[in-house]
C-alpha cells in the first residue's frame, strides 16, 4: 500500500477512478463475461440477467424503470443538441 501511495499521483487515481466507472472490471464484470460466452455457446436468445445468478438490479422494478426513462430523454435531448448544432439551429 506504501509503494501505491509513493507512486500513484492524485491525478492519476482521479483518471483511474473515472475510467471505472466507464468500463468496470471485477467480478461483476467476469460474471457478465461469462453469461455472454455461455449465451453465445447454447444460442441462448434471452436476456444474460436470467443466466446471472444474482441479480445484478436489486432496486424496484418502477425505479429501474424510471432510471431508464431518465437515461432515454437524455440521451434523446444530447441527439436534438446535436442535430441542431449540425443545422445550425440554437
Amino acid at each position: 500500500m506504501a509503494e501505491l501511495s509513493a507512486t500513484l499521483s492524485n491525478e492519476e487515481l482521479a483518471e483511474w477512478m473515472a475510467y471505472y466507472n466507464i468500463d468496470p472490471w471485477g467480478g461483476y464484470r467476469s460474471d457478465i463475461q461469462t453469461a455472454k460466452i455461455e449465451a453465445g455457446i447454447t444460442s441462448y436468445t434471452g436476456s444474460l440477467y436470467d443466466i446471472l445468478s444474482f441479480n445484478p438490479n436489486p432496486l424496484p422494478a418502477e425505479q429501474i424503470e424510471k432510471r431508464a426513462k431518465a437515461a432515454q430523454i437524455a440521451k434523446l435531448e444530447r441527439e436534438t443538441q446535436q442535430m441542431a448544432k449540425m443545422f445550425d439551429v440554437a
